[in-house]
């Protein structure tokens, strides 16, 4: 679950590649550590987010914006990409 009122999604070489405010869920698959670091965070989710099984965007989200509890990804077992 995603937890701010608007989510940059990021395309692999750091463009933004679009920002939604709807509290859909997103897949994640795995994560890295690296940029772009938000509030500190350096970690990064690769995931799959589909817009009503249409429109499909794939890319990371600054896991900052991710609601995991308060956990980093490898925390609570997501696979390193």
């Amino acid at each position: 679950m995603l937890r701010t009122e608007w989510r940059p999604i990021f395309s692999p070489s750091n463009g933004l590649e679009a920002c939604f405010t709807d509290p859909g869920l997103v897949e994640i698959g795995c994560y890295y550590q690296g940029q772009p670091v938000v509030e500190g965070d350096n970690f990064e989710d690769h995931v799959i987010k589909e817009a009503a099984g249409v429109d499909t965007i794939v890319g990371h989200i600054p896991d900052f914006f991710i609601a995991l509890n308060g956990n980093n990804p490898p925390v609570i077992g997501i696979p390193h990409c």
